[in-house]
This record gives structure tokens, sequence and C-alpha cells, in this order.
């Protein structure tokens, strides 16, 4: 950065501390496209960029006296921008975990089934287990039947939590894709 930018950096960064609103909106102006740009290409969603850059904007002007006085404003937007990103992706990503968990139990547990009903069931969740590819099939067993979680699989089998998430997911996917036609023509 030039001796110039940073002059100006600083001059923006005392303005803000002062809650100077003219400044946040020339700060705005400045980094808003750039920022944009960079968001989408996270999310490959401008919609979602927007809103995310706009969270970002929100939280600078939040923290604006809080800021230590180093504080390089642009860096400081981009760092807002991945966070909320990735707060977002790991938001939607236990999201969707829940909802394949939740979807699974609703297939097996019903109060006002028959004892055969729930056996064929049950059947036919087995089935589609033993269809799941070996090592898949090992994580899903160790976590819906051992009851354990992720980090103590991750341990257990010398492997990552993100690849124990990732095995944990496709399950969910492949059951699910498996169980749909059973659970279409259940409830017709």
């Amino acid at each position: 950065m030039s001796t110039s930018q940073y002059s100006k950096n600083e001059e923006f960064l005392i303005s803000l501390k002062k809650s100077d609103e003219n400044t946040f909106g020339h700060i705005f102006e400045t980094f808003y496209e750039k920022l944009l740009a960079f968001t989408i290409g996270y999310t490959r969603d401008k919609a979602i960029a927007e809103d995310i850059v706009q969270q970002s904007f929100i939280k600078l002007w939040e923290k604006r006296k809080d800021l230590a006085d180093d504080t390089m404003i642009d860096a400081y937007l981009f760092t807002l921008c991945r966070n909320k990103f990735i707060d977002k992706y790991r938001k939607e990503r236990k999201i969707v975990l829940l909802t394949d968990e939740l979807y699974l139990e609703s297939a097996l547990e019903s109060e006002n089934e028959s004892d055969e009903k729930t056996a064929y069931k049950k059947q036919l969740l087995h089935k589609a287990i033993t269809k799941l590819p070996e090592k898949c099939k090992e994580v899903f067993l160790l976590k819906q039947k051992e009851n354990l979680r992720n980090k103590e699989i991750a341990a257990y089998l010398k492997i990552s939590e993100k690849t124990v998430e990732d095995h944990i997911s496709r399950a969910m996917r492949l059951l699910r894709k498996e169980l749909l036609i059973f659970l279409i023509f259940m409830f017709l």
C-alpha cells in the first residue's frame, strides 16, 4: 500500500470512528462493487452476495468505534465478507444435515403403525444401507447405530471431521433417494 493510500485509510478510519456518515458513504461507494465481485466468487449467487456485502457494511458501522487504529478498512471489509459467507455456509450445511436426519427418522418411526409395517420399513432401510459405498456405510452406522459424534468417528477412523460430515451427508442423500419411491407409495 502506498503512503498516500495509507494516509487516506487513516483519515477514513478517524472519521469513521467519529460516526461521520459521509465518510461511511464514501467507503461504501469505494468498496461495494469490489466486495460484491469478491463475494460472488464464493456464493455464485448475486442476491446472496449482495446480502452478505450489506451485512458486512452494517457490521463495519456497528463496530466502527472499536476498530484498532491500524485497521485497514478494505482488508477488514473483505474479511467480514468472507467470514459472513463461511457462517452462512455452515448454518445451511447444519440445516441440510438436520433436515436429512429428521427425514429418515420420520420414514422409520410412526406411533400408529403396525409392527408389520414398521418391520417392513426397517427392512427397506437396512437394504438401502447395504447399498451405500463401504466407507460411507461405516461412517453412517457409527453415527446412527453407535451414536458417536463426528469428532469421535474421525478419531476412530483416522479421517478428518470434514470427511465424516461429507460421508454422512452423502449417505443421507443416497438413502433419501433410495427410500423416496417407498415413501411416495406409502403416503398415497
